[in-house]
């Protein structure tokens, strides 16, 4: 197992992760502390899913976009 492999793994584990707990901090969002919560996870969704498509990337031009 490679490094790059083992990267991903964290990436789409960490993913997962986030939609699960956003999914879950959307359904108990009682406060306002609840969705600065929800905004956080989402955030760092968007960040995970940058790095993520930086990993698979096959070409430069394709890093740079992401």
């Amino acid at each position: 197992m490679t490094l790059r492999n083992v990267l991903l793994a964290m990436q789409y584990f960490c993913i997962f992760g986030l939609i699960f707990e956003s999914w879950i901090v959307f359904k108990k969002l009682k406060g306002q502390i609840h969705l600065y919560l929800l905004f956080s996870c989402v955030t760092a969704l968007i960040s995970n899913l940058g790095y993520l498509l930086e990993l698979i990337s096959q070409s430069e031009e394709s890093v740079i976009m992401s």
